[in-house]
């Protein structure tokens, strides 16, 4: 099993139950691992990512669960025509500009595609109620993000390498705070 399967599996299972909304889905890898166990809206910009989401989707047997839209993450009126949602989980792209190469990512959380501070506002002001996951780079300043609210920083393992990190929103948490979570691809002895 792959890490972004350890890892979506474990995101899955934190979620819990209910309606999903996925933005920045790109070739809908983890929309397949969500789809086992929520029904699934998956976003993105790029027709030819929704095309191979479709495509995952379908060759998975999830494409009942999970609907894929081209949707712009940073306009207000089209995020809110998607409904409601019992968790959104984000993973955006993390250069500032598409155009940019993939390996030029920033190290400031809010100069990402789309800008993280406008969708997380946008989202929070449609969904007052519920949790809020980033799926963050590994090189991104992430303390930052406190700027957006109270927030629970996640150190994600997988087999004992550092992935990349979680950051959950929730109207729950009323102080930030750091914790580590270790994931085994395989059985430890």
């Amino acid at each position: 099993m792959g890490s972004w399967e350890k890892e979506t599996e474990y995101l899955s299972d934190y979620i819990g139950s209910g309606k999903v909304l996925e933005v920045c889905c790109a070739a809908g890898l983890k929309s397949v691992i969500l789809a086992k166990k929520h029904k699934v809206i998956a976003i993105d910009i790029n027709e030819d990512r929704l095309s191979a989401a479709k495509d995952n989707a379908l060759l998975f047997k999830v494409n009942k669960n999970v609907e894929f839209k081209k949707i712009d993450a940073e306009n207000f009126n089209e995020l809110k025509r998607l409904g409601s949602f019992d968790a959104i989980y984000v993973d955006v792209d993390w250069r500032e500009n598409l155009c940019h190469p993939i390996k030029k990512q920033n190290i400031d959380p809010f100069k990402t595609c789309p800008r993280t501070d406008k969708l997380y506002l946008n989202l929070r002001k449609l969904h007052p109620k519920i949790p809020i996951i980033f799926k963050i780079s590994p090189f991104v300043r992430i303390k930052d993000l406190t700027k957006l609210g109270p927030c629970v920083f996640e150190e994600l393992y997988i087999d004992e390498k550092f992935l990349s990190y979680n950051v959950y929103f929730d109207p729950k948490i009323k102080k930030s705070r750091w914790q580590a979570i270790h994931l085994f691809n395989k059985e430890i002895v």
